[in-house]
């Protein structure tokens, strides 16, 4: 009998162990068919890389849309899978599939399930030989924070990443980390350390000949251009970076170039061919199912239908982004959706209103802390404060938002600043006012604007100076016009004579 009882025991034993093991097998297979389903789907949306997958490992994904039906099927139970991976201390299987599920949660707009997902991957980073993953899930975070817009956090990541990626030695990595930390550089306003960066990182690329790698630099190369009024050079850029992503089949990239290509097009005077570049923008953000980009384009769009006129449209435009960015919990978004539509109730005639709207925006962004785009509202909204009467508060918060685009680098809006300030100013009969900001948006930020933005400038300048009986310095103002120049004076002599 004890016999028959041990025997029993062993025979358990070895049960629970064949049961563990083929729980483990499973487990595995699980693993590798989310890694390769992940990877099939990120190549399918981003189409970042070419590479083989072995069959029948993960899900059979042959197209974009298919792609999407995983991810709005799969993509939370491989969230999930990598808690049960950290308790089983599987460190480089979760590092494998963070690193696909990291593309994918940018591409579709998933950001919670992107932190998630990021900071699994960098906690199992660990070792000797764990600087290049530490740099590219560092880098995750940057952007991540980027989104967000906590430009702060974004740089802490952003300059880790480039440590860490020089310790590796990897030129890709290095290349990656250096554009990272480029365009972070610009979005806190630091471009001209920012340039160098991007431009070294472009080298590289282009030297290992890494395609869409290539394209990314090349789309923030456009930003910085455009940033700096260098409009045609930026067109250059985005179109360069466009057939990039069209070889590579990027279309999250190739749907926000489009975007940015449409805004630089309308800068120019050209909204016709901007809204048919958003449209376009827009019907790819839509397929692939990032509701932030797609709020980021349904503003731009309404932007362009404004710059026509089209102010029904536009405002409609506003409410629909309004509306999706509450849904997804993106308050910086609604902040913005809602400072432009007090722009065009403004337009509309709808004061009160506008001024409501305004002041919503801008106290949103103050709780967010965001005072790049706190500033831009203010810039934006110098009309409405005119409209609503408080003519008394604007000097000191146009000064303020001045100071702080500056700082972040964007002196063409700067510069704009002082021109709707002209503007308002000589509509309130404030001629001296109006005189003194025409002539502070032609100074050296003022280079950052079109030629025919600075053209109404100096007609602004030539209005004031008529009123104040200043005949010889509204005829310099018109020398430049006749001349077909809107340069500012460039001799001591000449920015003396025109009070600047």
């Amino acid at each position: 009998m004890p016999c028959a009882t041990l025997d029993s025991r062993v025979n358990g034993v070895e049960q629970q162990g064949n049961i563990r093991a083929e729980l483990a097998a499973d487990s595995e297979r699980m693993m590798v068919w989310l890694q390769h389903s992940a990877l099939r789907a990120q190549f399918r949306i981003a189409g970042i890389f070419e590479v083989e997958l072995l069959e029948n490992r993960g899900a059979d994904i042959p197209s974009m849309e298919a792609a999407i039906t995983w991810v709005e099927q799969e993509l939370d139970n491989a969230v999930a899978a990598l808690s049960r991976y950290e308790a089983a201390d599987r460190s480089g299987h979760i590092t494998t599939l963070a690193l696909a599920l990291c593309a994918v949660c940018e591409a579709v707009g998933r950001w919670e399930d992107w932190a998630t997902v990021s900071e699994a991957g960098l906690a199992a980073s660990t070792g000797d030989a764990s600087d290049g993953l530490r740099a590219v899930f560092l880098g995750s975070q940057a952007n991540i924070a980027r989104y967000r817009r906590e430009f702060a956090a974004a740089l802490t990541y952003a300059t880790q990443a480039y440590d860490a990626a020089h310790t590796s030695q990897e030129p890709l990595l290095i290349a990656d980390a250096v554009n990272l930390l480029g365009c972070v550089l610009r979005d806190t306003g630091n471009q001209e350390e920012g340039l160098p960066l991007l431009l070294r990182s472009l080298e590289i690329f282009e030297r290992h000949e890494v395609k869409h790698e290539i394209g990314k630099v090349l789309y923030n190369l456009g930003t910085v251009h455009r940033a700096s009024g260098e409009l045609e050079k930026a067109i250059e850029y985005f179109e360069r970076d466009l057939t990039v992503c069209v070889q590579t089949s990027d279309e999250p990239g190739a749907a926000e170039t489009l975007n940015t290509l449409a805004l630089t097009y309308a800068e120019l005077g050209r909204p016709d061919k901007a809204e048919k570049l958003q449209r376009e923008s827009l019907a790819r953000f839509s397929k692939i199912g990032n509701p932030h980009k797609v709020s980021m384009v349904l503003n731009d769009l309404a932007l362009t239908l404004r710059r026509q006129d089209r102010l029904e449209e536009a405002l409609l435009l506003h409410g629909e982004d309004v509306e999706l960015c509450r849904t997804v919990g993106n308050r910086s978004g609604e902040a913005v959706a809602h400072g432009n539509a007090a722009d065009v109730l403004l337009l509309l005639g709808r004061v009160r209103e506008a001024s409501d709207r305004a002041e919503l925006a801008r106290s949103r962004f103050a709780e967010l802390g965001d005072e790049q785009r706190l500033a831009e509202a203010v810039v934006s909204h110098i009309a409405i404060l005119f409209r609503d009467g408080r003519i008394d508060e604007v000097a000191a918060k146009a000064e303020w938002a001045v100071d702080v685009l500056t700082r972040f680098g964007d002196e063409r809006r700067a510069a704009g600043a002082h021109q709707i300030l002209a503007r308002e100013y000589g509509e309130q009969g404030l001629w001296e006012d109006s005189l003194a900001h025409a002539e502070r948006s032609l100074r050296e930020e003022g280079k950052s604007l079109s030629p025919s933005v600075r053209a109404v400038s100096r007609i602004l300048a030539v209005q004031a100076c008529v009123r104040l009986g200043r005949a010889d310095q509204a005829e310099r103002h018109r020398e430049f016009l006749d001349a077909g120049s809107a340069d500012p004076p460039t001799s001591p002599s000449q920015a003396e004579s025109f009070g600047l």
